[in-house]
């Protein structure tokens, strides 16, 4: 049986794991592997072309979680695509963690799905690019409503 102890463990092993024991270079990170190396990625919709959106589903031990992260067409307007033409980690291992500090957690899949149908998204959403947002929603939701009603990773 998994128990908190052992949940939290594993997230401070994982919270204190540098982005280099995971990838050979900065320039291999991206904005869905930045957030695979603090949580699972559920689900991924990225809205836009040369600039636009990325919105995650994550999963971790600490339970069920949402980011959106911008992005750009270079390193003058994209911070990974910055942070990864550093020669070291260090920007990426603080960008991580910024990141992670983003993600609205919560408990359990049905408690995010209740925060995700609550949230006023006319106030976060870009008017031309509504159809990936809506996309996001959908199978998110849909994903969450399947979930059986238990917190984060065993």
């Amino acid at each position: 049986m998994v128990t908190d102890a052992v949940c939290e463990e594993a997230l401070a092993v994982l919270a204190g794991r540098r982005l280099c024991d995971l990838f050979n270079e900065p320039g291999q990170v991206r904005h869905r592997e930045l957030v695979g190396s603090f949580a699972d990625v559920a689900l991924c919709v990225q809205e836009g072309d040369y600039q636009g959106d990325y919105f995650m589903l994550v999963r971790s031990a600490r339970g069920w979680g949402f980011v959106s992260i911008g992005y750009g067409s270079c390193s003058g307007c994209d911070a990974v695509t910055a942070a990864a033409e550093e020669p070291s980690f260090d920007g990426l291992e603080t960008l991580r963690d910024a990141l992670r500090r983003d993600v609205q957690w919560q408990p359990t899949a049905a408690d995010l799905a209740a925060w995700l149908r609550a949230r006023d998204w006319s106030t976060e959403w870009n008017a031309d690019r509504i159809d990936g947002e809506e996309k996001f929603l959908t199978n998110a939701l849909a994903l969450l409503d399947a979930e059986p009603s238990e917190a984060g990773l065993p």
